[in-house]
């Protein structure tokens, strides 16, 4: 058991304190001060024997911290790393974004030797260590640092630095820790990296160059013969370029070694050239360099001037050319020097490190190798050259392959039946490569047996797809290909071509079985003739013919039976010429009687057949009955479209020329109506009006009806009001009706606001029944009505539009061809009104492509009543007014003064056009065609281009072309024609125009688009 010890301090020293202070207590007790004083004394005595051990103590720990911090310190100092210790304070920056305040605590000594920065500056300004970081990397840097004090996260950074002027690399890392003040404590090592970074560079351009060598090789490999020295001299200036010399060359030795040439040199761009200066370079004139490079060492010369005296001759010739500074690596061939690859710094000194030449050894080596390769080639081709003359010159064909089954060669007999134009055309191919593609595993099959064997075969007759495309029988031999040493390197072949003879025999080889077997099922008669006897039929055939085999093989069978009197005069004549060996068509066509006395069309193909027994045909039968029928219904067809296409071009052509003259008529009628005239003139002027009127809708009717017919009709749907459906009509009615007649509208209350339809179209019905209405009602009323009829789906809806009169009324016999094209109703014999008869056909087939139909009903004298039905899309309100304001104008331009070139080649549509221009306000300057428009086209004078179609010289596409291409700053061209089938416009507003207008033309039609081209201009 362990005994406690007491020291005397702690024993005593308590008493002593006690007595002490008793002492102290008699003065307030008024005793004598000498107790005073003693006790005082003994306590100071107490407190002195407890306290001075204690500071020793203290003391000593205090000297054994600071020993202990020095060799701490010194060990920090002595770490390749710069360590440091930053301390970031716990407070709330100004800005989000910023970052809080940092100080540095601790930084050894080699953090101030690796950044060249003082430490006692950097401990009182911490912003100095971004001073260090190289503007390229700063961002990276305050980027890296904002993310780790921002997310108290490790910071990684890797970078350089400017020290002194140099730049060096440096790596940081740091890690947080968080105080219990809530301050963050960074520490930290800086470690110097340049090196490492000087490795990686060197290894990556180590890389860099070995990836350069193997394309170089691998170029090499495949390079021919006649691209040898260009490919050379691009590969010295790849890795000229690549090591940034200035000269790249290379030397052969001759066979005896005692010159050297230049054959091979790159220059940078301004050094010049040497090559010529350095042929027939004798070895003794530089012998130290020869002996050099024969002992395979390569030459680095760092400083020429500093050349040893031994190395005269070759400093004095390096001077000359001014070279500072050379490499040259040999290049050997077994055991022997055969050249060297030189490498001049002309500019300046070039100190080439070790690893670098060993890599211009390696190009050296790659340079040898190329040489070699193409001496062998080069030997090759004159071994062929002395070959090619002798297997040439016989017909047999012959090839030789490697064991790779790719062709080293062949004669010119088996090129061409490879289809190529020469034998070198098939070096390297394969036979799955060639016409025979499909015989190739088979091939190869034979040829690995005789490769792997040895042994030889012979007289193997196979077949081969030759270059005609023919399958032809051979007959071939293949044997062992060996080189000098024995080794088998692949296969010699050689074949004849025997097809004529194989052909011969597989004929003498025919018989009946084997007729029967590919031609049992056979979809086309097939049979066998002798003499003008069956020896063999096949089913299709006795099918066709109506006649058993045993009835068509009899004897006494009457093949002309079997033919119509044409069809016997035809089969006898084939075989009178035959028999006179006249060349006659192997397929012909005759009619056939049927043993059923039908009569059938037939295709018969013969082909002759010489066997032992003698001459034999061999006949193929086809029905075509049914071939004969589609190509009469094909030929219908034709014929049909051909009178469509015919009746499209005859409206075209009839709209273009009825519609040019009229454009004079009309605009000369809009042109007087604009003068002073009296009252029989302007009634004389209003019959020409509703004249000319009548005859631009007889032209509109047929060209809409054609459109119709051609299916050529599209609809264009737009959103609009329902309820103007019935301006139009109203319109109509106002300017064409005037008879006692009152026009009422009405509309279902149930009926959308807006619908979505063929605006257009569904107002051209409409104005036809009412047009319809007023020209058969003397007087009465005219109801117009629209109702909701049904809804289709969840936003579309069908409209029924219901026209009633009470005009004469419509017979019975004459409702039958109501709508039937280019019909009249008449209730007598006299003609009282004017018309296509094609309105009403026109409004049946366009309600039909809305969607719906139309009917009529009518009591004669009484009145009728049509009504149709369409589909409509159900539309909200903004929508439709979005779209149906589409194209509006916000301002009128009739105000404008234009300056208009005016392109048109008919005199009167010049005239007309030009006055109804010029009453507008505008100034119209006239060309008579294209190519005048493009000559008199000023660019900044002319405001509106108006370019007629068609006109001689140059129409008016082709001149629109050329002014746009011409001209970049072109004003807006206007297309006039008179084409005004479906989709005109659109076409020839895809080939430039800008707008375009169907002639006749009015004044309303230029106001429109005057103002829809310069809506701006008005504004």
């Amino acid at each position: 058991m362990e005994t406690r010890k007491y020291s005397p301090y702690k024993i005593y020293l308590p008493v002593l304190v006690l007595i002490g202070v008793a002492f102290s207590l008699l003065w307030f007790t008024g005793i004598s001060p000498l107790f005073i004083s003693a006790g005082l004394t003994l306590t100071f005595l107490a407190f002195t024997l407890y306290l001075g051990p204690r500071m020793f103590r203290v003391e000593k720990q205090l000297n054994e911290h600071l020993e202990n911090e020095h060799l701490f310190r010194d060990l920090l100092d002595a770490q390749p790393a710069g360590i440091y210790r930053l301390v970031q304070i716990k407070n709330t920056p100004a800005h989000p974004d910023a970052l809080p305040e940092l100080y540095y605590q601790f930084l050894n000594i080699q953090h101030e030797y690796i950044t060249g920065i003082n430490n006692r500056d950097l401990l009182e300004n911490p912003q100095l260590i971004a001073t260090m970081i190289h503007d390229e990397d700063l961002n990276s840097f305050v980027d890296t640092n904002y993310r780790a004090v921002k997310n108290r996260s490790l910071f990684n950074w890797e970078g350089r630095i400017v020290k002194n002027g140099e730049t060096r690399w440096l790596r940081i890392d740091s890690t947080p820790r968080l105080l219990r003040n809530g301050n963050v404590l960074w520490t930290g090592i800086i470690i110097d990296v340049s090196k490492y970074k000087m490795l990686e560079q060197e290894m990556e351009r180590h890389k860099d160059f070995e990836r350069i060598l193997n394309e170089l090789s691998s170029h090499f490999v495949n390079i021919k013969i006649e691209n040898f020295d260009r490919f050379i001299q691009k590969a010295l200036q790849r890795v000229g370029e690549y090591y940034s010399t200035d000269r790249v060359y290379i030397f052969l030795l001759d066979e005896h070694q005692e010159f050297a040439h230049n054959t091979h040199e790159w220059c940078a761009p301004g050094i010049s050239s040497q090559k010529s200066y350095l042929q027939n370079l004798e070895y003794a004139k530089v012998p130290l360099w020869m002996q050099t490079l024969k002992n395979f060492k390569p030459l680095n010369i760092y400083k020429v001037e500093e050349m040893d005296k031994d190395w005269e001759v070759e400093k004095r010739i390096l001077q000359q050319q001014q070279i500072k500074s050379v490499v040259s690596v040999p290049i050997i061939s077994h055991e022997k020097l055969i050249g060297f690859v030189g490498f001049d710094s002309v500019k300046e000194h070039r100190l080439w490190k070790e690893y670098e030449v060993k890599m211009l050894k390696v190009f050296a080596d790659l340079i040898y190798n190329a040489l070699q390769r193409k001496e062998a080639e080069v030997q090759l081709l004159e071994s062929r050259r002395m070959l090619r003359s002798v297997l040439d010159t016989i017909q047999v064909r012959v090839f030789w392959k490697d064991l790779n089954r790719q062709y080293m060669g062949c004669n010119q007999y088996f090129a061409g039946d490879a289809g190529k134009e020469n034998p070198s055309a098939l070096i390297g191919l394969s036979d799955a490569m060639l016409p025979w593609k499909e015989q190739a595993e088979a091939q190869a099959q034979l040829e690995r047996q005789v490769s792997d064997s040895g042994l030889v075969l012979e007289n193997l007759e196979e077949q081969r797809t030759l270059a005609d495309g023919k399958l032809h029988w051979v007959k071939s031999t293949c044997i062992p290909l060996r080189n000098a040493a024995g080794r088998i390197i692949g296969v010699l072949g050689t074949y004849e071509i025997i097809t004529a003879r194989k052909q011969a025999k597989e004929k003498l080889k025919a018989s009946e079985q084997k007729y029967r077997i590919l031609t049992e099922n056979a979809f086309d008669g097939i049979y066998l003739l002798r003499n003008k006897r069956f020896e063999y039929v096949n089913p299709r055939f006795c099918e066709i013919t109506g006649y058993s085999p045993e009835e068509l093989m009899q004897p006494d069978f009457d093949i002309y039976n079997m033919f119509t009197q044409q069809g016997r005069e035809l089969v006898e004549s084939r075989r009178a010429a035959r028999s006179r060996n006249e060349e006659i068509p192997g397929i012909y066509e005759v009619e056939l009687v049927s043993k059923d006395k039908k009569t059938k069309d037939v295709e018969i193909s013969t082909n002759p057949l010489y066997t032992p027994d003698g001459f034999i045909i061999m006949g193929i039968m086809r029905d075509i009955s049914e071939r004969k029928h589609n190509e009469a219904l094909r030929n219908q067809v034709a014929i049909a479209n051909q009178t469509v296409i015919f009746k499209q071009n005859f409206l075209a052509n009839m709209s273009h020329e009825i519609r040019t003259p009229l454009t004079g008529v009309m605009g000369m009628i809009e042109i007087l109506s604009k003068t002073s005239l009296d009252v029989n003139q302007q009634d004389y002027l209003n019959t020409l009006r509703y004249s000319a009127g009548n005859l631009r809708e007889i032209i509109n009717q047929i060209l809409d009806y054609s459109k119709i017919e051609a299916g050529q009709v599209q609809l264009k749907p737009k959103a609009f009001k329902s309820s103007a459906i019935f301006d139009n009509a109203r319109k109509l009615y106002s300017s064409i009706c005037t008879k006692e007649i009152i026009l009422e509208t009405r509309i279902d209350p149930s009926l959308p606001e807006y619908m979505r339809t063929d605006q257009n179209r569904l107002t051209q019905i409409i104005n036809n029944l009412v047009s319809n209405a007023v020209k058969f009602t003397l007087k009465g009323k005219i109801t117009l009505e629209a109702t909701l009829e049904k809804r289709v789906g969840e936003k579309e809806f069908e409209v029924k539009v219901i026209v009633t009169d009470t005009g004469v009324g419509i017979s019975p016999e004459s409702m039958k061809k109501l709508f039937q094209p280019f019909e009249q109703i008449e209730m007598e014999d006299t003609r009282h009104f004017d018309g296509t008869g094609l309105g009403l056909s026109i409004s049946k087939e366009l309600s039909r492509l809305m969607g719906g139909d139309i009917w009529v009903s009518s009591t004669p004298g009484k009145g009728s009543t049509f009504w149709f039905t369409f589909v409509a899309e159900d539309t909200c309100s903004k929508a439709a007014m979005k779209e149906s304001d589409k194209g509006k104008l916000v301002a009128s331009s009739k105000n404008l003064s234009l300056k208009i070139l005016f392109a048109e080649d008919k005199i009167v549509n010049q005239k007309v056009i030009t006055l109804m221009l010029r009453e507008m306000g505008h100034h119209v300057s006239i060309v008579q065609n294209g190519k005048e428009a493009v000559d008199a086209f000023l660019p900044g004078y002319y405001d509106l281009i108006l370019m007629d179609i068609q006109m001689p010289e140059m129409d008016g596409i082709t001149a629109t072309r050329n002014l746009k291409e011409k001209f970049t700053n072109l004003p807006p061209v206007v297309g006039l024609s008179a084409n005004a089938f479906e989709g005109d416009r659109e076409k020839y507003m895809k080939l430039g125009m800008d707008e375009y207008l169907t002639k006749p033309v009015s004044y309303e039609d230029f106001e429109n688009i005057i103002n829809k081209l310069f809506n701006h201009l008005g504004q």
